[in-house]
This record gives C-alpha cells, sequence and structure tokens, in this order.
C-alpha cells in the first residue's frame, strides 16, 4: 500500500498539488485499525465528507488513493498484472 510520500508524490505529479491533508485524514484509521482502517473513509459513501472537508476538486484525489491502495493489494495477493484501463466494449 502506498505510504503518505508516495500518496502525495503521485497527487502532485497529476495535480500541482500534494493533498497531504486529504491523505492523512484518509489513513489516519490506520493507527488503530492497521489493514482494516480501509473499512473506514475508503468508500464512495465518503465523497460528500471529502467535499467538504477538502473541496470538490479532491473528490478525484481520493477515488486515485482508494485505487492506489487496491491496486498495491492486488499485487501483493500476486497478481504481476493489475489492468487499470476500462474497456469501451459493453
Amino acid at each position: 500500500m502506498p505510504n503518505l510520500k508516495l500518496h502525495c508524490k503521485f497527487s502532485k505529479k497529476r495535480t500541482g498539488d500534494n493533498y497531504e491533508d486529504l491523505h492523512k485524514w484518509m489513513d489516519e484509521p490506520q493507527k488503530v485499525l492497521g489493514i482494516d482502517h480501509r473499512r473506514v473513509r475508503h468508500d464512495l459513501s465518503y465523497i460528500p465528507d471529502v467535499k467538504e472537508k477538502f473541496g470538490d476538486e479532491a473528490v478525484s484525489e481520493f477515488l486515485m488513493h482508494i485505487s492506489a491502495d487496491y491496486k498495491s493489494s492486488a499485487r501483493k495477493w500476486g497478481l504481476k498484472k493489475v489492468n487499470t484501463k476500462f474497456s469501451k466494449k459493453v
């Protein structure tokens, strides 16, 4: 799972802002819950909270944080290639 430094680096590269406060807020429950911290602040139901605390622009970085965490987990479970592109065919 990417650490705070990596989440901030990726955000900075994508947006010009590191969104450090957002990433810290998302991962704060990790201190108590460990890997289970994803039960808190790592699903779509938190989008209104993100908008209120960090602004509308932060929502995309919120989603990218979640994506990066789960992509990392997939690799740890032995999935060597994780497809992050969506097919145009439905």
